[in-house]
């Protein structure tokens, strides 16, 4: 609804009416003042009131509009209200336009339309006018004219002891300890301004107003000292040029006897090895300080103390914001909202959705490897998105961490083939948080402990340390068979004549069966110069039929030595250290087992990582 409302400095008590052209206007009854319902910006409106001698004075008309309005938002219980504004500076405004306009918005913002009670009007809601700073609104009339809106900011602003809450959009600045000054960048700023009205804010009407005439020499004006003696309370602050018209408009909260909030420990952003620590708020007063607890106070303790009430907090997810209302003096209870800037994480795989935790969170060593659509999802508190995130083993590798508002993924399959997933150690994933490049604290969000499995028995072991002891005593000791057999290899003719010095000379078994089902088992010697496949079908072909392959067999090294080389001397060959052993000596090897240095190469054969 657009509607029009007398001057400010009028008492809403004193009788007024509203006409557009001859018609009588419909009062809002719903609104947080005097208010009349427009049903058209074609025809003049004039509102008449009654002087305390019975007189009726006329506001000059309202001409037709031709050009888009603009309204800044305030929020009054469920209703947003708005006034007509000049230009956008920051907070929310309602844009309205004329039938025939066009809308032109910047790229990145998605208009949300809201519906008018003026018939071909259109209307946008622009929740943060700031946005608009470094790019413009264009809006062609009908007419062919253009108008530009670009947001900046404020030619007025408050200047005082200010709190930090979660409520600056909604209620304006939390100031204290002492009235705040309206003031602005150059003394000549306030010759534009006729009238500064001050009252209290929020629904309903007949609340307290006052209004005062700026001093254009100063560049900076005290407001009212009535406020100061009330206490506490919601307040707005309007500019009215010399032609009542709204220049611009503040909103304030203000609580003499508040000296400050301070929160323990004052960052509680990152947890500590054992997860969130409770917080401690305490709100430090000085005077008559009177605090209520609003929603969530099921989980809040609340105590008092010579410094002033302290509550805590614990940590609980759902407790991101401490909503609280203060009173102090004869004044008005002020909204107070208190953020818990927390961090929390989870592990989602599959279609499971975790709790949320401020723990690490494990994993098996074999999971991590093959993690395919595993993520770590990261809760980031609204203070927090300003803050460089990098996510990995290893700070030097790490990847940068990307959000969507106010959470943000880690993928595990990024990490895929990084050095540390083939190290027997335990495996941890961190977030590192900088701001403007300074390191703010490391948090390990993943824990993978190192988990391994004797491959001949199952008995589990959480080091490679602990594995090898039970290795050497109870697998790889002395008199053990299967180990030896294992652990240890023939050493081939071909390696053995190498070691000894020994000609080196294959020797081959022809396997050709005969329809008479009798073998060949010829022995053919090959010298080492000469091509085995060559000299073996030569002798084929000149006793055989048919395809030769596969029919010969390499002669083991005991029958070499038994049939041609006495002299060789069998071995065999650790497969641990690669140390060689001649067969005789069966428990030297043994023994060898129970200490040899078992290399990275083979670890592997004795475990599986769980």
């Amino acid at each position: 609804m657009i509607g029009v409302e007398p001057p400010e400095t009028l008492d809403d008590e004193i009788e007024a009416v509203a006409r557009q052209g001859e018609e009588p206007l419909e009062e809002d009854l719903e609104g947080s003042r005097r208010r009349w319902k427009l049903t058209g910006l074609s025809l003049p409106v004039t509102v008449e009131w009654e002087e305390g001698d019975g007189s009726w004075i006329s506001l000059a008309p309202l001409e037709p509009v031709n050009e888009c309005l603009l309204f800044k938002l305030t929020q009054c219980s469920q209703r947003a209200e708005g006034r007509r504004v000049r230009a956008l500076t920051t907070g929310s405004y309602l844009l309205t336009v004329p039938p025939g306009a066009e809308v032109k918005f910047p790229p990145d913002f998605s208009p949300s339309d809201q519906p008018l009670s003026l018939s071909g009007w259109r209307g946008y809601l622009l929740l943060d006018a700031a946005r608009f700073a470094s790019s413009s609104i264009q809006v062609k009339l009908a007419n062919g004219a253009a108008q530009y809106l670009r947001g900046g900011c404020p030619y007025f602003y408050l200047k005082g002891f200010e709190g930090s809450d979660a409520l600056l959009e909604r209620y304006g600045p939390l100031f204290h300890s002492e009235l705040p000054h309206l003031t602005t960048g150059s003394a000549s700023n306030w010759q534009q301004i006729g009238t500064v009205v001050v009252g209290q804010e929020g629904p309903g009407r007949n609340k307290w107003r006052t209004h005062f005439t700026p001093d254009p020499e100063a560049s900076s004006q005290p407001l009212p000292q009535q406020i100061d003696e009330l206490g506490s309370g919601w307040f707005f602050v309007r500019l009215y040029d010399s032609n009542d018209d709204l220049f611009e408009s503040h909103q304030f909260r203000y609580v003499r006897d508040l000296k400050g909030v301070s929160l323990d420990p004052a960052d509680p952003l990152l947890p500590g090895p054992d997860g969130h620590k409770p917080v401690s708020i305490l709100l430090q007063r000085e005077g008559d300080l009177r605090v209520r607890l609003e929603d969530g106070a099921e989980h809040l303790l609340m105590e008092s103390s010579d410094e002033g009430p302290r509550i805590t907090v614990p940590p609980l997810l759902e407790l991101k914001e401490v909503h609280l209302s203060v009173v102090c003096g004869n004044g008005w209870e002020v909204p107070v909202c208190l953020p818990i800037q927390r961090l929390w994480w989870r592990l989602e795989q599959g279609g499971g959705s975790p709790e949320w935790t401020d723990r690490p969170v494990t994993m098996t060593q074999s999971l991590l490897r093959s993690a395919r659509d595993v993520r770590i999802l990261l809760q980031i508190p609204e203070g927090a998105r300003d803050l460089e995130l990098k996510a990995g083993f290893d700070e030097a590798s790490a990847l940068a961490v990307t959000r969507a508002g106010g959470e943000a993924a880690i993928a595990l399959a990024d990490y895929a083939g990084h050095p540390v997933l083939g190290r027997l150690e335990e495996i941890r994933l961190s977030l590192w948080i900088r701001k403007d490049g300074t390191r703010v604290g490391e948090i390990p969000l993943l824990l993978s402990p190192l988990r391994l499995a004797c491959r001949f028995c199952q008995e589990r072991f959480e080091s490679w340390e602990g594995l090898e002891r039970h290795l050497r005593k109870d697998h790889l000791c002395e008199h053990n068979a299967d180990m030896l057999g294992l652990f240890s290899r023939d050493v081939p003719y071909t390696e053995l004549a190498l070691h000894q010095g020994l000609p080196v000379q294959l020797y081959y078994r022809c396997k050709y069966r005969g329809d008479n089902s009798q073998e060949c088992d010829k022995i053919i010697p090959v010298c080492r110069e000469h091509n085995p496949t060559t000299e073996f079908s030569h002798h084929w072909q000149s006793e055989h039929v048919g395809d030769p392959q596969e029919r010969m067999e390499v002669l083991s090294a005991e029958e070499v030595k038994e049939r041609f080389m006495p002299e060789l001397r069998i071995q065999r060959q650790c497969q641990i250290c690669e140390q060689l052993f001649y067969t005789d000596k069966t428990e030297e090897l043994e023994r060898h087992f129970s200490c040899a240095v078992i290399s990275d190469a083979v670890r592997r054969k004795f475990f599986h990582v769980l």
